[in-house]
This record gives structure tokens, C-alpha cells and sequence, in this order.
């Protein structure tokens, strides 16, 4: 029995290496993933939820004379308690690859709702890079919809009088509309 005691104090003591919490701990254990153990820095990013970038960038980063590479760098700054409980959904979107336009959508009818800047604060405190650009079929909805470029106008009955130097460029709308143009924007 008491050994069975020891054994699982000392799983939860090893949890704390193999799931770093803080920031600076998992920064910490994701390179000594890779310069102690020679995991490549891919799998090391799979292995603590950084992005393949963001490992290289902490890799090339990293340099054992500055002692304080994993010291917060912002010290007595807290974050508001509605980002915090946001916290797992936001990393849980980012791991499945969404962007922070695409979170902050995700959350605007959750009980934790972020804007694009609290979400970018969250992902930027866990260590992640912004994400290359995309495809435009491969992103999400756009923001909002543009009204069209292009609109029909309806001619009065009567004839509308002006004086004009230039008046005879309006001969050339009947050419126009003959050809049929349509406007792509």
C-alpha cells in the first residue's frame, strides 16, 4: 500500500516536468527537450503546444548568458479575470489552428467572450507567434459584408436638362450598357 502511495506522489511530482503550467516553465522544458533530450524541434512543439515557428524562434532565441531568458518579463502585471477563464478555449482553438480574428468570433457567444486584443494578449503570454497568412479559401468568413461596388440606376421619365461643355460623353452610355460590362471588385 505505501508503495503504491510513493508511486503515484511520484507521478504527480513528474506531471510537473511533463505539464509545465507557467509559461516560463514550459518554455523552459520545451528546450531542454531539444538541446538535452535531441528531440527535434518539430516534435518538441507538438509535445508542449508551441507552434513548429515558435519552437525555432525560442531556439534561436535562447542563450545561456542571459539567466533571465525564463523570467516574466512584465512583473506585477496581472491578467483580468475574464481572460483567464478564457484561457483553455483560446489555447484549445489556437492548437486546432484558428486565428485570433477566428477565436474571438468563437467566443462572442460563450460565457467568456475576448476581443481580438485579449486574445492576442493570451496567445502572446503562452509564447505563440501570429500565424502565416493563409489562402483566402482556406480563411474564415469575411468580417463583414461590402455593399456592392456597382449599383443600377434608374433614369428620370423626363428628360433632365443641363447645361454642359462636355455633354457628349453621354452618347457613349447606350455603347456601354451594349456591352454588357460587369465590375469584379
Amino acid at each position: 500500500m505505501a508503495h503504491a502511495r510513493r508511486q503515484q506522489a511520484t507521478a504527480a511530482k513528474a506531471a510537473y516536468f511533463t505539464a509545465p503550467s507557467g509559461v516560463a516553465h514550459r518554455q523552459y522544458e520545451a528546450l531542454r527537450a531539444y538541446f538535452v533530450e535531441g528531440l527535434p524541434a518539430a516534435q518538441a512543439a507538438v509535445r508542449f503546444g508551441y507552434a513548429p515557428s515558435t519552437m525555432v524562434a525560442m531556439i534561436r532565441d535562447f542563450t545561456p548568458q542571459h539567466a533571465d531568458f525564463f523570467v516574466d518579463r512584465r512583473p506585477g502585471r496581472r491578467s483580468a479575470p475574464a481572460k483567464q477563464a478564457a484561457r483553455p478555449q483560446v489555447l484549445r482553438l489556437r492548437a486546432q489552428g484558428h486565428s485570433v480574428t477566428e477565436i474571438e468570433a468563437a467566443l462572442a457567444g460563450s460565457a467568456t467572450p475576448l476581443n481580438r486584443t485579449g486574445v492576442w494578449e493570451l496567445l502572446r503570454e503562452e509564447g505563440h507567434e501570429r500565424l502565416p497568412p493563409r489562402p483566402a479559401a482556406e480563411r474564415g468568413a469575411p468580417r463583414r459584408d461590402h455593399p456592392p461596388r456597382t449599383r443600377v440606376l434608374h433614369w428620370p421619365a423626363v428628360p433632365t436638362r443641363l447645361a454642359s461643355d462636355h455633354a457628349g460623353v453621354l452618347l457613349l452610355v447606350p455603347g456601354l450598357v451594349a456591352l454588357d460590362l460587369v465590375l469584379q471588385p
